[in-house]
């Protein structure tokens, strides 16, 4: 689990660091600009001058509101209480005494809703914006977190001339966002924050016009077509103190100096989530007074370490990931000595931590940085000890890089105020002991992943923490479930995954758990006993106990949880006829393979789980009908590997939602169901059963059909040609006859190697079996690359068809065991991705063709068993293949790796030969060059002999030497 928790996220429903900044700014303003007036409040001066003199709302102004609220709906009734005369007192109403008039008028409506993701709070209907021109002072209009069902936003409020604060985010408006808004010069607080992306403008002018604009928030609004045209604007914005243009798709970034008006007001900048491929430019580090700096999720590049942060010093928020940036962590970091957050995490940040940590901690005076996220760098070396001097530290996350060594127990020990520690995917070694621990009494979330790490707490160790959280994974904490984790009672999230436990589970931990528990992953252990039979988990979202030695029945508790495994245990027993009255999550995925589960499957199935996995039990019977198909969820069904007979229930396929379909292994029988035609399933494995008849004209399956060992009959389809997305075709062991059709060349898939429409249904598949590299090979995950045709085992005839020879993107081609003829093509030599062939035991003649060496990724080939003769081809793959079996059969093949030499060439039966001539070349090379040496030799010493005056100089040059 990622324990990752942002606190301030530039996409966040609620953008709440902005809105409490702003909103307590702008009240400060109000304060100031107020002076003249009275707030009325209960129990108040104000008011009860208000009541003494019988003040209440004007009449034209209620009336506005009930016009105002005739158009919306309110399920949730927050309007109840607008009915009366005192418009006042009206919820979200708040109402101000005039010092000139002496009259009460409505100043603020506030109509957001309590509770933002509650959908039975929302208001919804259509806003009648003219009703509110009557509202002559209403400065605050606060609509936010409601649902207007994607309507456009109302021109007309930009006839609200008086308007200071005005939010309409996360109310699903869209379309483009009215220039008539720049018409409220007053207005200092914008918010038109959307998740949706369907708000847009294609020009910022109108943003001229608001020269009081103190907070602006557009992000998510698409501003792609803005260009240039953003920071120009913005630049025209003297009082700008915060910005938000988050997800709004821009791609050019300003390289001016003059940006934004080369304000230092500027406190909060979100530029996250955009299309920003440049450089940073450089004038972006000169806001000195900028404390929050939201850059993340772009695309920069560069090295972080040419970024200058020197002159941030007010600088409290600095979120860089998702950057793509490089190079080591940089030191001019440390002298943020305000920082609380730093977010570098998801980079390709290097090197050690070292210098890194002790600039953070250098910082005496205050050292304030409270989260730290390095997670998913390359980041080396060991954890330094200088990290006991952020004092102040609550969450630091190290997962997801190259850290070794050991744990600097001393160190970590240290940070008395850490609640969050994820050290996950590292190098880390050696033991973790209560020396680390044992001062973290703050302690909320703790994150470990490694091969090499030993947890050797004292046998009765009691820690000072109380866990909310808490991840270990392939460490060793076992052999039992050890004291310090059964006393944490407050776990709402458990992962002991292979950590090497084989002990009774604990019912009285496991009890206590229960109420509070959303995550819990105690899989790959040897975990034994009987699971309790009644439990509650209320906030349960995702349970797997699976890879364990689980014993007795499947229990019955009640839970809404949506991902249930208790796979590769030792349950037994039927599967309980009300286990969904307990298990209440519709779409749920209830994975119970590879156990002992013995009965029928019960009919609740299709209405109750969309992802099903029953697949190497003991169950029988009929695979049940559908009873309601218009209720029918599921999905994915694996029921493989089972004791299941009966046909195929057609009612399963009507109207069905089913994608995937694995029934293979059991004793199934009859033909395709008529439905079958016109479901959308993506795949079929109805592999070993006793299905008959002729294959159907329509095909059964659009991305994997496999009908392996059953009691087909009759000719393959020449409708089957048509399937773009075929990407397993595996028809093997039945009955089969006639020629391959030769149009298989319009299988576009198997052409290509892939296609999109692999979907994310493929994660869920438990394995499907093919003969593949000359043994059945188990897939237990399906790629978007396996491409596969198996014919083989039939008594399909005629010569294999030039389409095939234009599949680039098959890697397993078996026609194997059938009655083929003719030649082998000659440009089977197209299939490089091929890493599996196999034609033997056909009737195949002619040579092997030489294209079959440019077959580089070829590591199973079986031609044995034919009639082809020839020599057998060389090439660099090919030479690897030197098994004889391989070619065995055809005794008219010759060469290596086959005893038998080739003939007529003289390539193999001249090799005596030729050695012999190699030998005498060799020999009389060495007799040439003695005698020439010797003869050389003799030449001087004959000149020497007659020519006194070449003697002399000859011997005067040797004394020089």
């Amino acid at each position: 689990m990622h324990l990752k928790n942002h606190t301030i996220d530039c996409n966040t429903a609620q953008p709440m660091v902005l809105y409490n900044h702003f909103l307590v700014f702008f009240f400060l303003i109000c304060m100031c600009c107020y002076d003249d007036l009275e707030m009325i409040k209960p129990c108040s001066a104000a008011e009860q001058f208000i009541i003494k003199n019988n003040l209440t709302c004007l009449d034209v102004e209620r009336e506005a509101l009930f016009a105002f609220k005739k158009g919306l709906s309110d399920p949730s009734g927050r309007l109840s209480s607008w009915k009366g005369e005192d418009c006042c007192h009206w919820a979200g109403i708040v109402c101000t005494k005039n010092a000139v008039s002496g009259g009460l008028h409505v100043t603020r409506l506030d109509l957001r809703n309590p509770i933002p993701n509650n959908t039975s709070k929302y208001l919804s209907g259509k806003i009648n914006v003219s009703s509110l021109h009557d509202l002559e002072f209403l400065d605050y209009l606060d609509l936010s977190s409601n649902y207007f069902g994607h309507a456009g936003i109302d021109a007309s409020f930009g006839s609200l001339k008086n308007l200071k604060y005005l939010n309409l985010s996360l109310s699903a408006f869209s379309g483009e966002i009215p220039p008539q808004l720049g018409n409220i010069s007053s207005l200092m607080y914008l918010d038109l924050f959307d998740l949706s992306s369907e708000l847009k403008a294609t020009s910022l002018q109108w943003l001229t016009g608001l020269t009081s604009l103190v907070f602006l928030n557009l992000g998510g609004a698409n501003l792609e077509q803005t260009r240039e045209d953003w920071y120009s604007v913005i630049n025209k914005l003297p009082s700008l103190e915060g910005l938000n243009l988050a997800s709004c798709s821009l791609s050019v970034f300003p390289h001016s100096h003059s940006f934004i008006n080369s304000t230092t007001s500027l406190s909060v900048l979100k530029l996250a989530d955009n299309k920003f491929s440049s450089l940073v430019p450089s004038w972006l580090f000169n806001f000195t007074s900028l404390v929050e700096l939201h850059l993340d999720l772009n695309a920069f590049g560069g090295v972080l370490t040419e970024w200058d942060f020197s002159n941030l010093k007010a600088l409290e928020i600095l979120s860089l990931s998702h950057l793509s940036v490089g190079g080591e962590l940089p030191s001019t970091l440390g002298n943020l000595c305000k920082l609380k957050r730093l977010d570098l995490s998801d980079n390709r940040l290097s090197g050690t931590m070292n210098e890194f940590f002790q600039d953070l901690s250098s910082c005496s005076k205050n050292n304030s940085l409270m989260a730290l996220y390095l997670s998913n760098n390359k980041l080396e070396g060991q954890i330094p000890a200088s990290v006991a001097k952020l004092r102040n530290l609550q969450e630091i996350y190290l997962d997801g890089n190259n850290l070794m060594g050991t744990i600097p127990e001393k160190s970590i020990g240290q940070l008395q105020e850490l609640a969050t520690l994820s050290l996950s995917k590292n190098k880390f070694e050696g033991f973790v002991t209560e020396l680390m621990l044992m001062e973290l009494k703050k302690l909320t979330a703790f994150d470990i992943t490694s091969n090499k790490v030993v947890f050797n707490m004292s046998i009765n160790w009691l820690p000072p923490f109380r866990l909310a959280s808490l991840t270990i994974i392939n460490c060793q904490v076992g052999p039992r479930f050890p004291k310090w984790i059964l006393v944490q009672n407050k776990l709402t999230a458990v992962t002991l995954k292979n950590v090497g436990i084989s002990d009774t589970i604990p019912g009285k931990w496991f009890s206590q758990m229960s109420q509070h528990l959303k995550e819990l992953d105690l899989s790959q252990n040897q975990i034994m006993g009987v699971l309790p039979s009644m439990l509650q988990f209320p906030e349960l979202i995702n349970l797997d106990l699976s890879y364990n030695l689980f014993e007795g029945s499947v229990p019955l508790w009640s839970t809404n949880a949506s991902d249930v495994n208790l796979e590769s245990n030792m349950l037994s027993g039927p599967i309980p006829s009300n286990l969904n009255h307990f298990m209440t999550y519709r779409y749920m995925s209830l994975t119970l393979s590879h156990n002992n589960i013995s009965g029928q499957i019960p009919s609740w199935i299709y209405t109750f789980v969309q992802y099903l996995r029953l697949s190497h039990n003991q169950l029988s019977g009929q695979i049940p009908e559908c009873l309601n198909v218009s209720s029918n969820i599921l999905r994915f069904l694996d029921v493989s590997h089972n004791n299941l007979s009966g046909v195929l229930p057609s009612s399963i396929f009507v109207a069905s939602r089913l994608k995937m379909v694995l029934l293979s292994n059991n004793r199934l029988e009859g033909e395709f169901p008529a439905p079958l035609q016109n479901s959308s399933l993506g795949s079929l494995d109805v592999g070993r059963n006793m299905l008959t008849g002729s294959l159907p004209t329509w095909l059964p399956a659009s991305w994997v059909l496999r009908l392996k060992s059953n009691f087909f009959h009759g000719q393959i389809p020449k409708q089957w040609c048509n399937a773009p997305f075929l990407h397993i075709l595996d028809l093997g062991d039945n009955n089969l006859s006639g020629p391959i059709p030769q149009c298989f060349d319009n299988l576009t898939a198997l052409a290509d190697g892939y296609n999109s429409i692999f979907s994310e249904e493929y994660t869920f598949i438990e394995e499907i079996n093919e003969i593949t590299k000359g043994a059945e090979v188990k897939y237990t995950s399906i790629t978007k690359f396996l491409n596969i045709i198996d014919l083989s085992g039939n008594d399909l005839s005629g010569s294999i068809p030039e389409g095939l020879m234009k599949l680039s993107g098959l890697g397993t081609l078996n026609l194997s065991m059938n009655h083929l003829t003719g030649v082998i093509p000659e440009n089977i030599g197209n299939l490089r991705l091929l890493e599996s062939l196999d034609f033997s035991h056909n009737n195949l003649l002619g040579n092997i063709p030489q294209s079959m060496s440019s077959m580089t990724l070829l590591n199973h080939l079986n031609l044995s068993n034919n009639k082809l003769e020839g020599r057998i081809p060389s090439g660099t793959q090919l030479q690897t293949l030197n098994d004889s079996s391989i070619y065995e059969g055809n005794p008219l093949l010759c060469g290596l790796p086959l005893p038998n030499k080739c003939h007529g060439d003289g390539e193999f039966s001249g090799s005596n030969e030729t050695d012999d001539d190699d030998e005498q070349e060799m020999l009389w090379f060495f007799i040439s060059m003695v005698a020439g040496y010797v003869f050389g030799l003799g030449c001087v010493c004959f000149i020497l002999w007659v020519s006194s005056s070449f003697r002399r100089t000859y011997f005067g040059f040797f004394r020089l030497y």
